[in-house]
């Protein structure tokens, strides 16, 4: 602000101005000319062009309001007169640059700050401080949790565990396989390790021409009669028709019990009947 103290032609400068705006006007000259500190001088100023300007823009006094202040106090600032909120005549925001580039906001022509970042932090690659987009993206295309828009992260594999091959980072697929078909156990398919040995030591080459090992068995362990070595077949019954828990397709063991004691009859071991319900 100016520290000046000259006096103010007050009639002039309420000449230019709309009728309607020259009481206000005059007070405010009035306690300008009043003020007997630079600092109240300068606060009255302050007031005066803050009320002249949103006048101004209001009424459509622009032109006139704009010439009354400049007759008033000088030279308008390097913004233009301008409110207490730094909006012009016109509802805008001046720019005004310092040596450096910046304007009062600290933003530069592109709209970067001395950091060089917008209003919304983004850099001129637009990447914010973090080094993502505005699409939530870094450099490499790798969201926040870190996977790229095909949903796997750096290491190439998805939130399930899985590479776009279907493996985990041990190697082994959907059926829990790695790419030579052996499982975690370490066995193939037919339950034989790396070296074709299976679990009971068994080499994976002791069959003959017709597929069956020295003892008649085929590579999945079932005899010419279809049963393996514990004598059941591939339903899990035993030449009998009894399950390995001893139970025919009914439910009877052979002595003919179910599990619940009752042979067919529904008597128990000693031959007494199952007894009647009992209601209350």
């Amino acid at each position: 602000m100016s520290t000046e103290t000259s006096n103010i032609d007050v009639n002039a400068v309420l000449s230019v101005l709309p009728q309607e705006y020259r009481v206000p006007a005059r007070e405010y000259l009035a306690a300008y000319a009043a003020a007997t500190t630079v600092a109240e001088r300068d606060a009255v100023k302050a007031r005066a062009v803050d009320a002249a300007v949103r006048e101004a823009r209001a009424r459509g006094w622009c032109d006139e309001v704009y010439h009354g202040l400049t007759m008033a106090f000088g030279e308008a600032p390097a913004t233009g007169w301008t409110d207490s909120d730094g909006l012009d005549r016109f509802g805008n925001r001046p720019r005004v640059f310092d040596a450096d580039g910046f304007d009062q906001d600290g933003y530069d022509q592109d709209g970067l700050n001395r950091d060089g970042r917008d209003r919304s932090g983004f850099d001129r690659d637009g990447l914010d401080a973090d080094g993502f987009s505005r699409n939530g993206r870094d450099a490499d295309g790798f969201n926040r949790e870190g996977y790229d828009r095909d949903g796997y992260n750096r290491e190439g594999f998805a939130p399930n565990g899985y590479n776009r091959d279907g493996r985990d980072k041990d190697g082994f697929n959907y059926d829990g396989r790695d790419a030579d078909g052996f499982n975690r156990e370490g066995l193939d398919r037919f339950g034989f390790n790396r070296e074709n040995v299976d679990k009971d030591g068994r080499s994976k080459f002791r069959f003959g021409p017709d597929g069956r090992d020295q003892d008649g068995y085929d590579s999945v362990g079932f005899d010419r009669a279809g049963f393996d070595r514990d004598g059941f077949n591939r339903y899990g019954q035993d030449a009998d028709g009894f399950n390995r828990e001893g139970f025919d397709d009914y439910g009877y063991n052979r002595q003919g019990f179910d599990a619940q004691g009752r042979d067919r009859y529904r008597y128990d071991r000693n031959g007494y009947e199952r007894p009647a319900t009992v209601t209350e």
